[in-house]
């Protein structure tokens, strides 16, 4: 038995080092799996952190546009609000010597109307006055032709 035990026990050890190696396999198949798996995780990884680093240099770049498009059309808005200003006092210099001017000119128009009337009266008395002396010379002068008149008629008579 002892034979029959020792064959068993070599084919048991047969058995546990074929186990054993198919373990061994199975393990180093597994770190092979493990290192692959490892190296696709750290390019992947490496891939996304290069992706990472691309946007943050596109978002950078996208905030120092606008942030310089922000100041130009601050700095167009400022410069048309000071023109828009500056045209603004224009605009009211302008109308003030307008006003000033139309104020001049209806100044001018109500002293030339004044100066017209008054001269429209003196030419209205002046006209009733040497009216009134024609009417009167008309009448002295009837008188005198029918006095005249009345002579002639009695002399001849």
């Amino acid at each position: 038995m002892e034979d029959q035990e020792k064959l068993s026990l070599r084919k048991q050890a047969e058995i546990l080092n074929l186990q054993k190696d198919v373990l061994s396999r199975q393990i180093s198949k597994l770190r092979d799996d493990i290192a692959a798996e490892k190296t696709e995780f750290q390019k992947t990884q490496t891939k996304l952190q290069d992706d990472i680093r691309l946007k943050d240099i596109e978002i950078r770049a996208v905030r120092n546009y606008m942030e310089k498009r922000s100041g130009e059309i601050k700095n167009q808005l400022k410069d048309e609000f000071q023109s828009l200003e500056m045209e603004k006092a224009r605009i009211a210099e302008v109308t003030k010597e307008l006003d000033a001017r139309r104020n001049m000119i209806e100044s001018l128009v109500t002293a030339k109307q004044a100066e017209f009337e008054k001269q429209l009266r003196t030419e209205k008395e002046l006209f009733e006055k040497s009216r009134e002396e024609y009417l009167k010379n008309t009448k002295k002068l009837q008188a005198s032709l029918d006095e005249h008149i009345h002579k002639g008629a009695t002399e001849s008579k």
